[in-house]
């Protein structure tokens, strides 16, 4: 297996990213899982972010449940995920015309 390194900045802040060919992208593994990440019961919204400067997978919940403890897996083809506790997330009203 050949592994590949890539080095970037961004607004000052180096990023390291290693590259596994074949692997699946964030944004190909939030596309694959995002579906079944919201229909677990508390699930209120996927993203990408930085965990410890690391790109990872967010799952964003209304409160930790041992169901929903259990339902979200450390991991998604290979990326790293984190669980943020937001609570319920309403749309906003809009605003004037």
């Amino acid at each position: 297996m050949k592994w590949v390194l890539f080095v970037s900045a961004c607004f000052a802040a180096l990023v390291l990213t290693l590259v596994v060919p074949g692997a699946m992208t964030i944004e190909e593994a939030l596309k694959k899982h995002t579906e079944a990440l919201m229909s677990i019961p508390g699930g209120v919204g996927t993203g990408q972010g930085l965990c410890e400067g690391s790109p990872c997978i967010r799952v964003f919940i209304i409160g930790k449940t041992p169901e929903i403890e259990r339902r979200i897996p450390e991991t998604l083809e290979g990326h790293r995920v984190e669980v943020v506790v937001t609570g319920r997330i309403k749309a906003e009203p809009k605003k004037g015309k």
